[in-house]
């Protein structure tokens, strides 16, 4: 089924937050990871301070790429991206974000937790929720399309989930940059612009998939009134 002028109305405000964040990301990135700390640290030393003063049961690693960083819950380790590793306000912005999710992880977050539940759901959901709505569709079997939507709604609900995940990942990075004097106070606001442009990401794609299940309950809908 060949997606139409109605179903980009519907995904063209996530698509618009898309590359409007892309913008941003991309506009504070460039300039705040040339910008050396005036602390001397490198994303790495931070990263091996915050994990030392917090506590974090963790290992961490440097891995090549840009804005590779991630927080692996199931193997216990954290890892760099070599530019983030060096020294530069948003590499240590970055990479006190990442081990906020660590935090976030030991202290058993709420949110956290029920992402983590999530993810086997969704992506089983995200791609037999698709295939059972246009086959329903197909054969005029609305409770198979329902089922589908249901499923594919996941995908919905998790990027909702994710939200207050990565916005409290934010916060706890620039709670411990202040608290381990990580950053100068003049350099903060750097590390919040290029935090607040990755968190929007995640509003965007969150918006998209708003979309997309609007279209298909639409469409649902609009079946069975025929």
């Amino acid at each position: 089924m060949p997606y139409n002028i109605t179903y980009l109305l519907y995904t063209l405000p996530g698509l618009a937050l898309a590359l409007l964040a892309k913008y941003f990301l991309s506009s504070y990135y460039n300039t705040y990871s040339k910008v050396p700390t005036q602390t001397g640290l490198t994303g790495l030393d931070a990263g091996k301070i915050i994990i030392s003063n917090e506590n974090l049961p963790i290992s961490s690693e440097v891995i090549p790429g840009e804005l590779t960083d991630h927080y692996d819950s199931q193997r216990n380790i954290v890892r760099f991206s070599s530019g983030n590793a060096a020294s530069s306000i948003a590499g240590i912005a970055i990479v006190a974000h990442e081990l906020g999710h660590a935090c976030q992880d030991r202290d058993k977050f709420g949110m956290m937790s029920i992402r983590t539940a999530l993810v086997p759901a969704t992506n089983i959901g995200s791609n037999l929720g698709f295939f059972l709505i246009i086959l329903g569709l197909a054969l005029q079997f609305s409770g198979l399309a329902t089922l589908g939507l249901i499923l594919f709604s996941l995908t919905f609900i998790f990027t909702l989930v994710t939200l207050p995940v990565e916005f409290n990942a934010s916060k706890r990075g620039i709670d411990m940059i202040k608290k381990y004097n990580l950053l100068t106070p003049d350099e903060i606001p750097g590390a919040k612009k290029v935090l607040m442009a990755a968190a929007f990401t995640y509003v965007a794609a969150t918006v998209t998939s708003l979309g997309q299940v609007l279209y298909y309950v639409m469409m649902l809908s609009g079946k069975s009134k025929d």
